[in-house]
């Protein structure tokens, strides 16, 4: 998961490599740091199971991930993190276990007892 160009899980985040004026920083964080309720998270993950592409109850699609960083225990599933968009052709694609993703401003929830992380804008 790490290089020598980029240590982002072991110092848990990443410094920008350069930004425009007016650009918004993004802090990345472990996900050990995350289980915060209705927080906005940026994280990166490798992901270790995912879903088809769904369609919820109204107009939307949305995917499940199952992500993991170095940090998180091998007994552990991981964070789930539910994606949602518009269309389907617009949700990320997953070519297999092991994809790494970046998310963006995903809310922080409890649900069941679990903590997961869900966005529109991932």
């Amino acid at each position: 998961l790490t290089s020598p160009a980029t240590p982002f899980l072991s110092l848990g985040s990443i410094p920008p490599k350069s930004r425009k004026k007016n650009e918004e920083q993004y802090a990345y964080l472990p996900l050990h740091d995350l289980k915060t309720n209705k927080s906005i998270v940026n994280f990166y993950g490798v992901i270790v199971q995912y879903s088809a592409p769904k369609k919820t109850a109204k107009t939307d699609f949305y995917v499940t991930l199952n992500v993991k960083d170095p940090f998180t225990p091998a007994d552990d599933d991981g964070l789930v993190v539910n994606i949602f968009r518009r269309k389907s052709e617009d949700l990320p694609v997953v070519r297999k276990p092991g994809d790494i993703i970046r998310v963006h401003r995903a809310e922080m929830q409890r649900w069941n007892d679990r903590w997961k992380a869900v966005g529109t804008e991932i």
